[in-house]
C-alpha cells in the first residue's frame, strides 16, 4: 500500500466532518437570522385579532361624507363587495398573479429571497399581496428592505393565510395600503383622487389607484402626472398580459381621461369648516360626560349630522357672492372717510398683539420695541383675497390691516319643526378666519332684540298687533336717577301708527314705549324662555339689542315663533356609530313650550309684515328678491354700526345672519350701507333664492299655521298716507 495514499474512510470522515461543520454552521447562521428576526415580531393575539387606526367619518343628513378626523393616516374601512373588482383585477396582475394559487409565499420567488438570505443584501420584489399586508399591518414587521424583514413578511404571512379566506386578506390589504397623501385605504384614495366611493371606480381609474402603490409619493399625479400615468399604463399591460382585459378594452382605458380632484379628505371635506370643528368639540364634550374612552381621530366613529350639503352648499355660496362685491363697497368708504386705525393707531396695535406671531416673541422675551421693528419688516408672504391667493411683499403690520379690514359672517339656518341645522357657515375662509361667528362669537344683535320684547308685550296682553300708539319721545328713568330718552334713526317720529308699522318700520320710541311699559326684568325673562343663554344687561336700552348674542341663539329664538310657541335646542348631531356600525347615541331635542300659541302667531304676523309692508326694513324681499311666498324677517344695525343682523322666518326654514368686522372699530362710517338690510340681509336673500330653485330640496312655500280659534286682528286700518320715499332709500333703524 501506498503510504502517501489517504485510506478512504479518512476521506469520508473528513468530508463528514466538514460537511458538519458548514451545517453547524448554517443552523448557527440561520439562528441568529432567527433570533433578529422574531426577537420583535407582533405577539400571536394581534396577529389573528388584527386593528387598523380608522378615521372618525362625519355624515349629512342626505348622505354626503362631510370630512373626516385623524391624526396621521386618513383611512375608512369598506368591505370587499363595496369595492369595485376592477381595482382587485389591477392589483392581482400588477403585483401577485399567482395570489389565489399560493399560501402566502409565492414558491417562483424562492431563488431571489434564498439568494438575498444567504447574502444578507437588501431585498427587492418577491412580495406576495399578503406579505405586503402583513407590512402594512404590524409595525414590527418594518420597511426596510432587509432578509429578516422577508423573513418576518413570510412567517406572518402564513399566519394569516391559516387565519383569513383570501376575499378577507384582499379586503385588508385594500383597505390598509397608502394611495396618495396621508389618505390610507382604498376607500379614501379613490374619495381624494376621484370624488367617488371605492365601488364605483372604472377600470382606468383602478389602474391609476393600484399604480400608485408603487410609490405614493414618486407617482404623485399632482406633483408627477406624466409619471403617474405612465404606470398607470403600466398596469393596464399588465391586466391585459393577464387577461383582465382584452387588447380593445386596454387601448380604451389608456386613452380613457382621468379626471382627477385632488380632495385632502373626501369630495365635500373643504365644506362646513367651521361647523365641523363644532362637531369635533360637542363629540369629545359628549365622550368626557359619559365616561367613554374615545380617540376621535382612530377610533372610526361615524358621526351623522343633520347638515344638508346641498343647503350648506348655497348657504357658502350666498356668502361669496355678497360679500366679495359688498367688501369693495366698504373698501371704498374706508378709503373715502378715512381708516379708523389711522385715525386712532391703539387699534391696530390692540389687532397686532392678537396675532400668533406677536404672543410668540413675548413668550420668546422679545421686547416690544424688537416686535415693532419686526411687524414694520417687509418679508414675502402669501395672502388670502375673494379673488384667491396672492403671492406679495409687504409687513406683518399691512398684513393684519389686510385681514383686519374684511366683513366677516356668521350664518345659520335651521328646520323650526324638528330643531335640526341644515346650514352652518362660520366665516368666510376657514384657513384665515378661524374664530367660529356662529357659535362661538357673540355681537350686539340691534333691532332684531326687539321682537323679544313685542313677545313679552303680547304675551301679557299689554298690546294687540294693531293697537294705536305714539311715535314720540320716551323717556325712562335709570336706577342711579339718571334719564334715558332713545332716538329714532334718523331722527324723525311719526307720530301716531300701531305696534305692526311700529315693528316693520324699527321704529326706536315705540320699542322703549314698551319697554317702559314692561320693565327690563321682565324682557330679560322673555329672551331667556325664547332660548337667549348669554349675559343680559337687564337694562332699558336692551330693548334696542345692546347685548351680545351668537348667531346659534338668535336662530334657535326665532323658531320658537315658527314652531308655535315650542322652543327646541338646536340639534346638529343625530347619532354616532362605532366603527362596526354600532349605535352608541342617539340624540333628540327636548320640546318645551314657553309661549301660547296665539302669542307665537302674533309675533310671526308682525314679523311677516316687516317684509310685507312697503316701508318694512325687509321690504326688498319682496321689491328687489321676488320672494312671493310668506316669509317674515327682522333687521338689526348696532351702535356705530359696527354689526349688521337679518333673521328671516319661513314656516320650514329660519335663517340668521350677521355681518361685521372682527375688530368693532373697523366699521361703515353711516347708516347707508352698515345697516343690517344691505349688510346681511342679501345673504339670506340669495340663499333662499337658491334653496327654493333646487327642486331635489322640495322646500314648500306654504304658509304659516293660524292656530285653532285665533282671532287678533292682524289687517290693521290705514292710520295715514305715509311717505311717498322709496322705502330702500331710508335708514332702517339701529
Amino acid at each position: 500500500m501506498d503510504k502517501n495514499k489517504t485510506p478512504r474512510g479518512g476521506i469520508i470522515k473528513r468530508a463528514l466532518k466538514w460537511i458538519g461543520i458548514v451545517a453547524a454552521a448554517g443552523i448557527l447562521f440561520l439562528a441568529v437570522i432567527a433570533v433578529f428576526t422574531f426577537q420583535d415580531m407582533p405577539p400571536m393575539t394581534e396577529l389573528e385579532n388584527p386593528s387598523l387606526n380608522l378615521s372618525t367619518q362625519i355624515y349629512t343628513a342626505d348622505g354626503k361624507l362631510l370630512g373626516n378626523f385623524y391624526e396621521v393616516e386618513n383611512r375608512v374601512y369598506v368591505p370587499l363587495n363595496k369595492i369595485s373588482p376592477h381595482v382587485a383585477d389591477a392589483l392581482i396582475a400588477t403585483e401577485d398573479v399567482r395570489f389565489y394559487n399560493h399560501s402566502g409565499i409565492d414558491p417562483s420567488s424562492f431563488p431571489a429571497i434564498a439568494w438575498g438570505l444567504i447574502r444578507y443584501q437588501r431585498m427587492r420584489g418577491g412580495s406576495t399581496i399578503t406579505m405586503q399586508l402583513a407590512r402594512n399591518l404590524y409595525d414590527q414587521v418594518g420597511t426596510q428592505r432587509t432578509a429578516t424583514r422577508k423573513l418576518k413578511e413570510m412567517v406572518v404571512a402564513a399566519v394569516l393565510e391559516r387565519k383569513f379566506t383570501k376575499e378577507e386578506i384582499m379586503e385588508a390589504y385594500l383597505n390598509t395600503a397608502c394611495f396618495y397623501g396621508n389618505t390610507y385605504g382604498v376607500e379614501m384614495g379613490a374619495r381624494s383622487l376621484f370624488g367617488k366611493a371605492a365601488a364605483d371606480l372604472e377600470p382606468h381609474e383602478a389602474a391609476m389607484m393600484v399604480g400608485l402603490l408603487k410609490g405614493p409619493t414618486y407617482y404623485n399625479p399632482r406633483k408627477y402626472p406624466e409619471r403617474a400615468k405612465n404606470r398607470q399604463e403600466t398596469v393596464i399591460e399588465q391586466m391585459e398580459k393577464y387577461g383582465f382585459v382584452d387588447e380593445k378594452e386596454a387601448l380604451r382605458m389608456k386613452r380613457e381621461e382621468l379626471k382627477l380632484k385632488f380632495y385632502s379628505g373626501g369630495e365635500s371635506s373643504t365644506m362646513a369648516q367651521y361647523f365641523k370643528e363644532h362637531v369635533k368639540r360637542r363629540v369629545k364634550q359628549w365622550a368626557e360626560e359619559e365616561g367613554k374612552d374615545i380617540n376621535l381621530f382612530t377610533d372610526g366613529l361615524k358621526v351623522y349630522t343633520t347638515i344638508d350639503s346641498r343647503m350648506q352648499n348655497y348657504a357658502e355660496e350666498a356668502v361669496q357672492e355678497h360679500l366679495a362685491s359688498f367688501q369693495a363697497t366698504f373698501d371704498a368708504e374706508l378709503n373715502r372717510t378715512g381708516k379708523p386705525w389711522v385715525k386712532n393707531p391703539a387699534i391696530l396695535q390692540a389687532a397686532i398683539e392678537k396675532t400668533r406671531r406677536w404672543k410668540t416673541g413675548r413668550e420668546n422675551d422679545k421686547s416690544k420695541t424688537e416686535l415693532k421693528e419686526e411687524f414694520a419688516r417687509k418679508i414675502k408672504m402669501r395672502i388670502w383675497t375673494w379673488s384667491g391667493l396672492r403671492d406679495t411683499t409687504m409687513s406683518p403690520q399691512d398684513s393684519v390691516i389686510h385681514y383686519m379690514k374684511f366683513l366677516e359672517t356668521g350664518f345659520m339656518a335651521m328646520d323650526p319643526q324638528n330643531a335640526q341645522i341644515r346650514a352652518w357657515v362660520g366665516g368666510i375662509n376657514f384657513r384665515y378666519f378661524q374664530y367660529d361667528h356662529v357659535f362661538q362669537s357673540k355681537r350686539q344683535v340691534g333691532s332684531t332684540f326687539k321682537p323679544f320684547l313685542y313677545t313679552a308685550a303680547l304675551d301679557r296682553e299689554a298690546i294687540q298687533p294693531c293697537d294705536k300708539v305714539l311715535d314720540v319721545p320716551v323717556t325712562i328713568r335709570l336706577p342711579d336717577g339718571k334719564k334715558w330718552t332713545p332716538d329714532n334713526s334718523g331722527g324723525q317720529d311719526d307720530g301716531l301708527m300701531n305696534y305692526m308699522e311700529g315693528l316693520a318700520k324699527s321704529k326706536n320710541r315705540v320699542t322703549a314705549s314698551l319697554m317702559a311699559k314692561l320693565g327690563p326684568e321682565v324682557v330679560c325673562e322673555y329672551a331667556r324662555k325664547l332660548g337667549i343663554k348669554s349675559r343680559l344687561d337687564c337694562v332699558p336700552s336692551l330693548c334696542l339689542g345692546v347685548s351680545d348674542v351668537s348667531v346659534y341663539e338668535m336662530v334657535a329664538a326665532y323658531c320658537t315663533f315658527a314652531n308655535g310657541g315650542f322652543y327646541q335646542e338646536p340639534q346638529f348631531i343625530t347619532r354616532i356609530e362605532d366603527r362596526f356600525g354600532n349605535v352608541m347615541v342617539e340624540f333628540t331635542p327636548a320640546q318645551e313650550r314657553v309661549i301660547n300659541e296665539n302669542t307665537a302667531y302674533s309675533m310671526t304676523a308682525m314679523l311677516m309684515n316687516v317684509v310685507d309692508f312697503p316701508f318694512g326694513t325687509g321690504h326688498s324681499l319682496r321689491s328687489r328678491y321676488g320672494f312671493e311666498n310668506q316669509m317674515g324677517g327682522k333687521t338689526g344695525t348696532t351702535q356705530n354700526h359696527s354689526d349688521g343682523w337679518f333673521m328671516g322666518i319661513t314656516p320650514n326654514l329660519v335663517a340668521g345672519t350677521w355681518v361685521g368686522c372682527a375688530e368693532r372699530e373697523v366699521r361703515f362710517p353711516t347708516i347707508t350701507y352698515g345697516q343690517g338690510a344691505r349688510m346681511a340681509l342679501p345673504i339670506y336673500a340669495l340663499f333662499m333664492q337658491k334653496v327654493y330653485a333646487d327642486r331635489t330640496l322640495k322646500l314648500p312655500r306654504e304658509p304659516f299655521v293660524k292656530p285653532d280659534g285665533y282671532h287678533v286682528q292682524l289687517a290693521c286700518p290705514p292710520l295715514k298716507e305715509d311717505t311717498d320715499k322709496d322705502p330702500d332709500e331710508l335708514p332702517f333703524g339701529i
